[in-house]
């Protein structure tokens, strides 16, 4: 009887222990699965615009991007028309730099169950690099199927090589 009693103590403390290991195990998972990768066009790319802070947006009516271009490009009264009842906007702003040979450029976009994340690489140029002597503010805008999830941003940073 007694061998039956510590066989029995024996099993419950390993299956307490596998137990805990899995809870452990699992707790410690990325509990976002990529669901896809998601199509984008490319809606505005440029060296220019009056935004001088570095900042990303999303665009999701009419009105936020009516107001953001108008924050852009304070001169120009029209911008381009997007279908905000299945589209919204995506717009990345390297913030203004000293010189040319600057940009940015949103290169992936991944919808995991939970989130959408952009991933963005940001280009500088390098020590030897001939660059313009003026102010730039890259930035880049693209539309994408429109979406209720959090947008997280993953910044890439590139240097050219000049010889």
């Amino acid at each position: 009887m007694e061998n039956k009693t510590i066989a029995f103590e024996i099993i419950a403390v390993l299956l307490l222990i596998g137990s805990t290991l899995a809870v452990i195990f699992l707790s410690n998972q990325d509990n976002s699965e990529l669901v896809k990768n998601l199509q984008f066009n490319s809606l505005l790319r440029e060296s220019h615009n009056a935004l001088a802070q570095k900042q990303e947006k999303v665009i999701k009516s009419s009105a936020e991007w009516a107001d953001l271009w108008t924050e852009m490009f304070p001169t120009e009264q029209i911008a381009p028309a997007v279908n905000f009842d299945e589209k919204m906007l995506i717009a990345v702003f390297q913030g203004q730099k000293p010189s040319g040979r600057y940009s940015i450029e949103i290169n992936k976009i991944k919808e995991y169950a939970d989130y959408i994340e952009v991933t963005v690489r940001e280009t500088s140029p390098g020590e030897n690099c001939i660059v313009t002597f003026a102010l730039t503010s890259p930035l880049h805008i693209v539309e994408v199927e429109k979406s209720d999830k959090p947008i997280r941003f993953t910044f890439e940073q590139e240097i050219t090589r000049c010889n």
